[in-house]
């Protein structure tokens, strides 16, 4: 998906989806769409639109939900005159978290976040908003953040913040990666409204301590404990980039060599849950032995030998043949059933209901 429209006119790039097998659909064609960010399941996408006019360095936007076939585009978050950007999805798909700053980069001069829940206008302001544009609610105040990055279990956001640093190139800030809760509980745990610094320092992943400072977290797939983030350069100094892991209590750090020579960092692709087919691997076909007429206990042990299982068991009556034996079989023995590693084959029996014999 492609979005640059936060750069206004010249820059024009519609939210466009690209399919696996080549087919392009542009999903929302206004100029000025931005941050596009796919939902877990693949069913939906989530972009900032800027509106209004240009101030200062960035645009006022909005939030907009669009599904992946083009159909049902929907304003779910209005900046109300800030900048409302970097939207991403919580692993369930329910909720989107996202960023909001003054319009024009610039804290003391309108217009900011807010009215927020305690009836203020701040500078900076992280939130989250259901994926249908009800129950806004803010997570965090004061703290100006970059990239968002959810936790697997949907209680953590992770993200870039500015904070004071002595640095040993002598800056007195630098950007570290810090961990805030999504109930709220954070909600006053930012800074200084004045200065958009001094974030809480119990919620402070990184400890890098130069100008380059740690960029661009992203909690590891299926992960809700480790995450990995960006460095400019590595800690000999070289000026390469390297990728970091660190747990979020801030142990564990090792570097990963994913991105030299000066190339960006690597992205953590999340695997698609729900909303479609389960995948299939290993897909094969695997012969069934014929048990009719075999008694259901010998029927079920000659199917386990051949690795499959016995699926749904109808009874029907017969005088014929002794209780609980095989009257019919699916699929027949002689033909094949389907095996996946995430499916096993079943055979569907139906059993003989007459007379002991």
């Amino acid at each position: 998906m492609v979005g640059n429209g936060q750069n206004g006119p010249g820059s024009v790039a519609p939210v466009t989806l690209v399919r696996p097998d080549g087919q392009v659909v542009v999903l929302d064609s206004n100029p000025y769409d931005f941050n596009p960010s796919i939902s877990p399941d693949g069913s939906k996408v989530v972009f900032a639109r800027a509106v209004g006019n240009y101030q200062g360095g960035v645009w006022p936007s909005n939030l907009f939900v669009v599904n992946t076939d083009g159909t049902g585009l929907k304003q779910v978050a209005s900046g109300g005159g800030s900048q409302v950007s970097e939207p991403t999805f919580s692993p369930d798909g329910s909720t989107i978290a996202y960023k909001c700053q003054p319009a024009n980069g610039t804290a003391a001069f309108g217009p900011a976040c807010g009215p927020l829940p305690d009836g203020s206008i701040r500078a900076y302001a992280t939130l989250l908003v259901n994926a249908d544009g009800s129950d806004k609610r803010v997570i965090l105040l004061d703290q100006g953040t970059q990239a968002l990055s959810w936790s697997a279990d949907g209680k953590w956001i992770a993200t870039e913040s500015v904070g004071p640093c002595t640095c040993s190139d002598g800056e007195p800030m630098t950007t570290n990666v810090f961990v805030y809760h999504t109930d709220g509980s954070d909600l006053f745990n930012g800074g200084d409204p004045s200065q958009y610094l001094n974030p809480d320092p119990h919620r402070q992943v990184t400890h890098e301590t130069d100008g380059s400072g740690g960029l661009l977290p992203q909690f590891l797939a299926g992960s809700s404990t480790q995450l990995v983030y960006y460095r400019p350069v590595d800690d000999s100094g070289a000026d390469e980039g390297y990728d970091y892991t660190i747990n979020i209590d801030g142990t564990g750090r090792q570097e990963l060599s994913l991105s030299t020579d000066g190339a960006q960092y690597g992205l953590i692709i999340p695997a698609a849950t729900g909303g479609g087919p389960s995948p299939f691997v290993n897909v094969m076909r695997v012969p069934v032995p014929s048990v009719h007429s075999l008694s259901y206990r010998s029927a079920r042990q000659r199917l386990q030998a051949a690795h499959l299982r016995v699926g749904q068991v109808h009874h029907s009556y017969s005088s014929r043949t002794p209780r609980n034996h095989v009257l019919r079989q699916y699929p027949h023995g002689g033909g094949y059933a389907h095996r996946t590693n995430r499916q096993g084959p079943r055979v569907t029996l139906t059993l003989s209901r007459g007379p002991r014999k």
